[in-house]
C-alpha cells in the first residue's frame, strides 16, 4: 500500500499495482544476450575482429545454456512450464476471437501473451543453431555447406519477420 496526499491534505491510502514480470537474472540475460547477438553481428566481416565474435558467439552460447537452466529451476514465473503453458491456449483463443461480435470483444491480452510466448521459444531456438554451427565452422568442420547454414540462422534470427 502506498500513502499519497491528494489536493485537501489527507493522506489516501493506494494498494500498490506493481507486478514483477522477470527478475534480475532473466533481465540481465535477456540484455547480456541482446548486446551478444549485436556485437557478433557488427564484428561477422571483419577479420582482425574474429576473435571478438568468437568471444561473442561463446558468449551467447553460455548465455542459452543459464537460461535453459534458469528455465527449468528458477522463479516460477520464468520458468518454461509457464512458458509452454500459455500455448495450451491457443485453440480457445482463436476460436474465442473467430465467434467474436466485434473487435472490442476479443481478449487481445492472451493473444497478445501467447504471441510473446512464440517469439521467445523461436528466438531461443534459433540462437542454439547459429552457435553450434559457429562452433563447428570456427573448428574447421563442414567447410562452405555449415558456413552456409551458419549465416542462415544468422538471417533468421536477425530477420524483421520475427518481430
Amino acid at each position: 500500500m502506498n500513502a499519497i496526499a491528494n489536493l485537501t491534505g489527507l493522506k489516501t491510502t493506494v494498494p500498490s499495482t506493481t507486478r514483477r514480470v522477470n527478475d534480475l537474472a532473466t533481465r540481465t540475460f535477456h540484455w547480456l544476450l541482446a548486446f551478444s547477438f549485436l556485437g557478433a553481428y557488427l564484428t561477422a566481416d571483419f577479420d582482425g575482429l574474429r576473435g571478438v565474435h568468437i568471444a561473442l558467439g561463446y558468449t551467447m552460447l553460455g548465455l542459452l545454456g543459464f537460461r535453459i537452466v534458469w528455465g527449468l529451476i528458477g522463479p516460477k514465473h520464468v520458468r518454461f512450464k509457464l512458458l509452454f503453458g500459455k500455448f495450451s491456449g491457443v485453440r480457445g483463443w482463436w476460436t474465442a476471437t473467430r465467434q467474436a461480435p466485434s473487435l472490442w470483444s476479443i481478449d487481445w491480452k492472451r493473444g497478445q501473451n501467447m504471441l510473446m510466448a512464440f517469439a521467445v521459444l523461436s528466438l531461443l531456438v534459433l540462437v542454439l543453431p547459429l552457435v553450434g554451427s559457429g562452433y563447428l565452422v570456427n573448428n574447421e568442420f563442414g567447410g562452405k555447406l555449415l558456413e552456409s547454414t551458419h549465416e542462415f540462422f544468422l538471417n533468421e534470427s536477425s530477420s524483421r519477420r520475427w518481430l
